[in-house]
């Protein structure tokens, strides 16, 4: 129990870091395209831009959905959605450096790509349980809302047929 702690508390550092990062070189992108056109001209720019948006965002969700999994017992799935926040908001980071800096930002890629690997094939055998567990789940529901849709559908059929009859 006294190691949760103290890893809890790095992980929150790691996160809060993450979080002034983007903020500060979102600055700095500010500052750099303040009264620079080019950004809506220039392809690779803007792609980056909407790039980044879009980690941004997947960082925040996961990082959201992360929180609201250290409430439950399953702490494998929240070490999951932590690796999955960790890895987007980096991503995010990175990206905004190479559109500020971009050989320091294809470095920083490279590595940040060393990274993916490495935590992929580690969470490789929970990724796939999930994706089972998921997938059965989902088939299980399915059978059940098939059989309430027969149900309705049986009953329907019997009142049809008991307006159907002439009352005697």
């Amino acid at each position: 129990m006294e190691e949760v702690v103290p890893r809890r508390n790095s992980i929150v550092a790691l996160h809060k870091c993450i979080g002034y990062l983007i903020t500060i070189l979102g600055f700095c992108l500010q500052l750099e395209f303040a009264n620079d056109s080019a950004v809506v001209t220039d392809s690779s720019s803007c792609i980056l831009m909407k790039l980044f948006v879009i980690e941004v965002s997947a960082y925040f969700g996961s990082l959201g959905v992360m929180i609201l999994q250290t409430d439950h017992r399953n702490t494998d799935f929240g070490e999951f959605m932590n690796k999955i926040s960790i890895l987007f908001g980096t991503l995010a980071v990175t990206t905004e450096l190479l559109i500020l800096v971009p050989p320091f930002g294809w470095l920083v890629l490279f590595f940040w790509s060393i990274c993916f690997v490495r935590i992929a094939t580690k969470s490789y055998q929970y990724s796939k349980t999930l994706c089972q567990t998921a997938v059965s789940a989902l088939i299980l529901a399915f059978g059940e809302f098939k059989e309430k849709l027969l149900a309705m559908n049986q009953k329907n059929q019997m009142n049809q047929m008991n307006e159907i009859r002439p009352q005697v």
